[in-house]
């Protein structure tokens, strides 16, 4: 009988014990729930995110060579057409565009888009535009754009036609340089006018200095997930770049460098990774007495293991691919760091993805 009580005061102790545990379970949760209600609040009313650059040199698309200046782009200016990260081609400014022959093209634009000055956007910007870029006595990564265009014939102030010296396959693609609007930039070199440079994107410049930009986002706030206002800091070298995010003074950093997390760690942050169309891959002389053989090239092609090369190599930093030169090609991946706190950071990055103009 004694040997009985104890057995049930036993299972009675397990049985108190159980509902405590239970019940601070539940506290828990309740908190958690608390907590996240707390951080979905603090995402859905955070006004600022704070990007750092390095390489600057000016905020002009146009005449910059810096990457991270044609990724902020997007932002401010817009093009007649735009690349999708599937890299095919949607209209930007352009209502429709229509391939009359192998030299013509004919555009027609939106109505209703204003520069940030409140001027309308039309085809005579878009004339200043092409023919500022062709004149330039400078280097521009759009000239080779522009270079085959032979005349832009405005027929109305929506409506112009496009005529080529010579045919290019897909024409479309190279409608992708950012547009200016001819009142407020120099005709001969391209410079803005005025102290803040005018776009037509949906963040406008609202300071400008050596040290940083600030953007103000021109929209409506309600419901789209972008920040009111972008900081961007500007660096000198990708060391500092690296050092601020590492102590929290940036959100986000835009890094071609695999080995990244050497300098700032992985803990903390996360990576939004936009594949590009940057490629490494194996030139065959098809000219050579072996490699003439189609056999022997299919069956160096068999012996490439792309998979063990982009864990070996490069640290499964690369995305093998199968296009578009078979398994010999490895993507690239840039490398967008961000902070954990900062959500709306993925949102201006992974939306706004900058075309890679690379020619093989």
């Amino acid at each position: 009988m004694k040997i009985s009580w104890i057995k049930y005061l036993f299972f009675l102790i397990i049985a108190v014990l159980m509902g405590i545990g239970a019940y601070f379970m539940y506290l828990n949760y309740e908190e958690r729930q608390g907590a996240t209600g707390s951080n979905r609040e603090e995402i859905q009313t955070e006004r600022a995110v704070n990007i750092g650059i390095y390489g600057y040199d000016t905020i002009n698309s146009i005449l910059s060579i810096s990457r991270d200046v044609q990724y902020l782009s997007k932002l401010i200016y817009r093009s007649l057409l735009r690349v999708t990260p599937e890299f095919t081609i949607e209209n930007d400014i352009v209502e429709e565009w229509a391939k009359v022959n192998e030299r013509l093209y004919l555009v027609r634009l939106q109505e209703g888009i204003s520069w940030h000055n409140g001027n309308p956007l039309t085809a005579y910007d878009v004339e200043f535009t092409i023919r500022g870029i062709q004149n330039l006595s400078g280097q521009s990564i759009y000239k080779a754009n522009v270079s085959n265009i032979s005349e832009v014939e405005v027929l109305e102030e929506y409506l112009l036609r496009i005529h080529l010296s010579e045919p290019v396959p897909f024409f479309e693609y190279k409608l992708t340089f950012p547009i200016l609007c001819r009142e407020t930039y120099d005709e001969n070199t391209l410079e803005s006018l005025e102290d803040l440079p005018v776009g037509a994107g949906i963040y406008r410049i609202s300071e400008l200095g050596k040290n940083g930009v600030i953007l103000e986002f021109t929209g409506n706030e309600e419901g789209t997930g972008y920040p009111l206002i972008i900081n961007v800091s500007i660096f000198e070298t990708a060391v500092e770049l690296y050092h601020a995010l590492s102590r929290e003074n940036i959100d986000v950093i835009h890094t071609l460098n695999i080995d990244y997390q050497d300098i700032i760690g992985s803990i903390g942050f996360r990576n939004n990774i936009s594949t590009g169309r940057r490629f490494t891959y194996l030139g065959i002389n098809n000219n050579h007495p072996i490699l003439s053989n189609r056999e022997v090239r299919q069956a160096i092609n068999y012996g490439v293991n792309s998979y063990s090369i982009v864990e070996r190599v490069f640290r499964n930093k690369y995305i093998p691919s199968t296009f578009p030169l078979s398994s010999e090609t490895f993507w690239y991946n840039p490398q967008s760091i961000i902070r954990g706190s900062i959500h709306e950071a993925r949102e201006i990055l992974s939306r706004n993805d900058v075309e890679e103009r690379i020619r093989v």
